[in-house]
């Protein structure tokens, strides 16, 4: 074997090993990537809402959020409850949604203050906790909304019950008893 033989085996191992060392850089990187980018499907607030908890009794409400977006919501709970729960002093206690007529709520650090007015005409300032989760169900889709991001809530009435909470009855209720709903004037 010559000198040429020899030296030329040399350049040709030397590029080979050149090529593995360059192709296993390349693979830890893309390795590296795709494992730092496993995370980043949870970035930002684009959680899908699948399913709400069923409410014992549906309520209708308009819903006002902190951006000024308004919703009509049908199916309105408190994670499935339909009552709100609020602080007042150290008492914990649950306002049944039957006896609300409008709720505003304003962020303050860590709580929530929620001024209530009732369907008494009375109103009542109490804390709510800023995480407290709302749902309900649009003509268009599922709604989850938390309490800090809500600026008021119109309770407008049941859509289950034999009448409104106000004592008016239901457009199912009316047409139950032969009536349209439509005020029509005799001649």
């Amino acid at each position: 074997m010559g000198y040429r033989q020899t030296c030329s085996r040399s350049v040709d191992e030397k590029w080979e090993g050149q090529q593995v060392s360059n192709m296993a850089g390349w693979i830890v990187g893309v390795l590296i990537a795709g494992w730092l980018s496993l995370g980043m499907g949870g970035l930002g607030d684009t959680e899908t809402v699948t399913k709400i908890p069923k409410p014992e009794r549906s309520f209708q409400v308009e819903l006002l959020d902190t951006d000024d977006v308004s919703f009509s919501l049908h199916d309105f709970s408190m994670d499935g409850l339909t009552m709100l729960p609020v602080k007042a002093g150290k008492a914990n206690i649950s306002l049944d949604f039957v006896e609300i007529l409008e709720v505003r709520m304003y962020l303050q650090d860590d709580r929530v203050l929620a001024k209530v007015t009732f369907r008494k005409q009375s109103t009542s300032e109490f804390r709510v906790e800023p995480d407290l989760p709302f749902y309900g169900l649009t003509d268009w889709g599922k709604l989850r909304i938390q309490a800090r991001d809500i600026r008021q809530i119109r309770f407008l009435g049941r859509a289950d019950g034999p009448g409104e909470p106000d004592g008016r009855a239901s457009p199912s209720e009316g047409a139950d008893q032969g009536h349209s709903g439509e005020v029509s004037e005799e001649p």
